[in-house]
Parts: C-alpha cells; sequence; structure tokens
C-alpha cells in the first residue's frame, strides 16, 4: 500500500531524474533569466521574478517553483494529468502547472497536448453558425438614402381595413 511518504519520494526521483537533462545548460548559463537556486535536496528552483511573484500572490503553496526541462517525459505526463482534469484551454492549463512546476516552454507543449486530444477537438469543434437571409433585389439596387424603408413585426398582424 503507497503512503504519503513513498509518493513524495517517487516524484522527488522522477524530478531530480528529469533534472539531469537541464544540468549543462543551467551551467552553462543557458536559463540565467530564470536565476536557478538548487535546493538542500538537489532540485533545481526558479528564482529571480518568479520568486516575487509567489510572494505577493495568494496561492496556497508558498514553495519554489520547481524547474523542468521541455523534452522530458515526466513533464509531458504531469501536463497531460493537469489537462486532463478539465480539459481547460491552453492558459488556464499552464496557470494550474505552473502553481507547482516551471517547464521550459510550457505554453508549447500544452498546445500540442491539446492539439492531440479528440475530446479537445469536440469541444473545440464549430457549432452551427447563423446565416444570413438573402436580401430582396430592391434593396440592392443603388438608391438614395431612405428610399425604401421597411418594418418588421415579427409575424403577420391582422387589421382593421378602412
Amino acid at each position: 500500500m503507497l503512503t504519503a511518504d513513498d509518493i513524495d519520494n517517487a516524484e522527488r526521483f522522477w524530478i531530480l531524474e528529469s533534472q539531469t537533462l537541464m544540468l549543462k545548460d543551467i551551467q552553462s548559463g543557458k536559463y540565467k533569466r530564470l536565476c536557478p537556486r538548487k535546493r538542500d535536496d538537489g532540485i533545481y528552483v526558479v528564482g529571480g521574478r518568479a520568486r516575487r511573484w509567489m510572494e505577493m500572490s495568494y496561492r496556497y503553496n508558498k514553495s519554489k517553483i520547481i524547474l523542468l526541462p521541455y523534452r522530458h517525459r515526466f513533464s509531458r505526463l504531469y501536463a497531460e494529468n493537469i489537462h486532463c482534469r478539465g480539459h481547460l484551454g491552453v492558459l488556464s492549463t499552464a496557470s494550474k502547472i505552473r502553481a507547482k512546476f516551471w517547464i521550459v516552454k510550457l505554453l508549447k507543449q500544452v498546445k500540442s497536448i491539446k492539439s492531440n486530444r479528440v475530446i479537445c477537438k469536440k469541444l473545440d469543434e464549430k457549432l452551427n453558425e447563423q446565416i444570413m437571409g438573402k436580401l430582396p433585389i430592391i434593396r440592392l439596387k443603388p438608391a438614395p438614402a431612405w428610399t425604401y424603408t421597411e418594418l418588421d413585426l415579427f409575424g403577420p398582424f391582422k387589421i382593421k381595413d378602412s
């Protein structure tokens, strides 16, 4: 039977495993704008502006956001899991993911997830659209303004003839 500690340990293992793809890039300064910092447990987190945003936001979890690579399977599976909870749009899904992880090229990944899902294709399908009625020929001929006017009162009304 799984315990909460087992799940936390498994998550920590996959985070460390996925961040091994980024080690060379982090050390070479590719992610300099994200100001990655290494925690005590060896996990890289985002600093800089994201840290200031966390301090000012109403997030329940005030811990630091974990940095994940775009091309690792763990990042993809986590994004798919969050997306499948509600089949929301790209930005809504991205904001839910960014509550815990900062995935590089996240919007591109969420767009590809959304475009490959059958359910999302059905939800985004265009429904019936209103078709404009045909105009009478009298309205298509050039004429001075207010030459022809009509009033449509939504149906036939019985009137007394004089």
